[in-house]
Parts: C-alpha cells; sequence; structure tokens
C-alpha cells in the first residue's frame, strides 16, 4: 500500500459498507465512513496491522487489512497468537481472477511470519458469495455469533 492508494481503498471499503449496510442495516450505515481499524492502518500507525492492495494494471482492485491478535488471557483458552482478517475486499469486476486469493494467501503469509498460529476472519450472515469463496480455499467455521432483538 501506497500513500496515493486512498482514494481507492476508500471506494471499495464504501462498496463493502453498503453491502454490509444492506445484509445487515441494524450494524452498518452504508455511508462509507471509515472504519478507525482502516485509518490506522492507512496512517500505519502501528506494527500490528498492515494493509495490502491488489491491482489490476495501474488500477486497486482490492485490499486487505491484516492484523495480530495478543493471546487470549483466559485460563481456559489456548495461548497462540492469531491473525485476523478484518477486512478483504475485492472490486465486483475484478472477482474470480485470484486477486481474493491472492490477498488472502499474502495476509497468510504476513500473520505466519509473526509467528501467528492461524488465520481469523469474520463472515456477516447473508454475504453467501463470501462464505463461499472462504470455504473454497479451505477456512472452516470456528463459531456462530446469535442475538436476541430486545
Amino acid at each position: 500500500m501506497r500513500r496515493g492508494d486512498r482514494p481507492a481503498i476508500s471506494a471499495l471499503w464504501a462498496d463493502a459498507d453498503r453491502l454490509h449496510a444492506e445484509l445487515h442495516p441494524s450494524y452498518f450505515f452504508g455511508d462509507g465512513r471509515l472504519d478507525a481499524r482502516l485509518e490506522k492502518a492507512l496512517a500505519r500507525e502501528s506494527a500490528m496491522r498492515e494493509l495490502y492492495v491488489a491491482e489490476r494494471g495501474t488500477a486497486i482492485v482490492g485490499f486487505v487489512l491484516v492484523e495480530l491478535l495478543e493471546p487470549s488471557k483466559q485460563a481456559s483458552a489456548l495461548r497462540g497468537r492469531r491473525g485476523h482478517i478484518d477486512t478483504l475486499v475485492v472490486a465486483a469486476g475484478a472477482r474470480r481472477a485470484g486477486c481474493g486469493r491472492k490477498l488472502l494467501e499474502t495476509a497468510a503469509a504476513w500473520a505466519r511470519a509473526h509467528k501467528a498460529e492461524e488465520l481469523l476472519l469474520t463472515v456477516w450472515a447473508g454475504n453467501r458469495e463470501a462464505e463461499c469463496f472462504y470455504e473454497k480455499l479451505g477456512l472452516s467455521s470456528v463459531s456462530r455469533v446469535m442475538k436476541l432483538s430486545l
């Protein structure tokens, strides 16, 4: 990622934000406002997270934001360090061309280099395209978050 990549990354983020707002409007505004973690990654404020982009020619067509999660402090939890994909976005016109796979592989390599034992990510319910993509790459479910509206 280079400093001049911010407008393209912001546009991809806005697309993902709109999709999430369609799927779960009670959780997402859909206004494209950048998340604080993405802002910190763009500012390169932490060695605990990294941002990589996928390019087609000179155009940015995707990005992944990966971070390290320190071991759990819970006595009953394993103590290993984990990598976490906060966001992985590929432009609609660039999907099924290997960009997402390469971004995921790059994030995994970064996490591995930082001594992570596994790589985690969240897929919001209803995003079947993303679920299929990740399952095809060998990811499997670890937990399921459920809610009760009050």
